[in-house]
């Protein structure tokens, strides 16, 4: 599966970014087989896109202690 409109659509998302919290807030709640299949879905540049949206992106309010 390749993560395009149509599976947001599925996830009522309206953009990737909601996508990558998800696989975020998976992850924090231990889905780790979950949040593994989630990433396997994405493509090769959204994975680089995933990376870039945890390094600057939203995750110091999903583990603030962190910071």
């Amino acid at each position: 599966m390749v993560i395009g409109k149509n599976t947001l659509k599925l996830y009522e998302y309206d953009n990737i970014e909601q996508y990558f919290n998800y696989i975020i807030e998976s992850y924090l709640n231990g889905n780790l087989g979950q949040v593994r299949d989630l990433i396997k879905d994405l493509r090769n540049d959204q994975k680089k896109d995933f990376l870039m949206y945890l390094k600057y992106d939203n995750i110091k309010d999903y583990i603030p202690y962190l910071w």
